[in-house]
């Protein structure tokens, strides 16, 4: 999602909270950004600051596996339900992250809501995303048996989407961590940024409050002002905390979000 998709998003979703309440979104302007994980803005920068070191020389030098899936923690598949519990995904993300690691693997795990395009099943769905290089054999296999058991719940792989490039590129193509998508769940398929006022609110309610990088899981990476690099053997987060003034200072904002 570019920059200008991420402002209307966030124009609209201001303007649906305006006229439904229940909750507010922090202040945040390009000198200061919230980091509020139901922010577009500030969300679609997280997403394009790994995007720029996955599509970078350092790491494309590496083979990497992909891997996308979608579920219903709730068995509902509606929208403005209760608030997803982020917490327990974020729980077993790391727990994937720390499962698949070896000496040299990087991995790069995202997680969010994923709405089905109208007429391809519709409904919405929490949705995760795995970029690794080193990781073992039968990653789909490994990580739906794990959330089968943790939520009891049919696993949907996501047809990989990948542009035409090999299958062993490193790519975010669902951008969970933008916050709001829309894709077919059954067909490869882009992902892209959902307009729809009413929508975007029920979705933001369904996410409850969080900063937006606690949607990112990680292992053998590390983070600077220069940007990602890799880091063999690193496991804590690209950034142990979110809400501070070198975190905002270093993400900024640019034509290039």
């Amino acid at each position: 999602m570019d920059y200008y998709d991420a402002e209307l998003q966030k124009h609209r979703l201001d303007e649906g909270i305006t006229r439904r309440g229940g909750f507010q979104l922090p202040l945040c302007d390009d000198a200061r950004p919230c980091v509020d994980g139901r922010c577009p803005s500030c969300c679609a920068c997280l997403d394009s600051y790994v995007r720029e070191f996955l599509g970078g020389p350092e790491a494309l030098a590496r083979p990497w596996t992909r891997l996308a899936v979608a579920f219903d923690p709730t068995g509902s598949g509606e929208e403005g339900a209760s608030p997803f519990d982020l917490g327990k995904i974020k729980g077993n993300m790391v727990h994937l992250s720390l499962s698949l690691q070896t000496p040299n693997s990087a991995l790069i795990g995202t997680f969010g809501i994923l709405s089905g395009r109208a007429g391809t099943g519709g409904g919405t769905r929490l949705a995760i995303e795995i970029c690794a290089t080193g990781c073992k054999d039968g990653l789909e296999k490994f990580v739906g048996d794990h959330l089968e058991s943790q939520y009891k719940c049919n696993i949907q792989p996501l047809p990989l989407f990948l542009q035409g490039a090999t299958s062993h590129r490193p790519i975010l193509a669902e951008g969970l961590l933008c916050g709001y998508m829309e894709r077919n769940l059954t067909a490869p398929d882009a992902a892209k940024p959902i307009g729809d006022e009413k929508l975007l609110v029920d979705l933001a309610q369904s996410y409850g409050q969080h900063i937006h990088a606690d949607r990112l899981v990680t292992h053998g990476l590390v983070s600077g002002r220069g940007g990602i690099t890799f880091a063999p053997g690193i496991l804590p987060p690209l950034f142990r905390t979110s809400r501070h003034d070198q975190w905002a200072k270093m993400m900024g904002r640019s034509e290039n979000v």
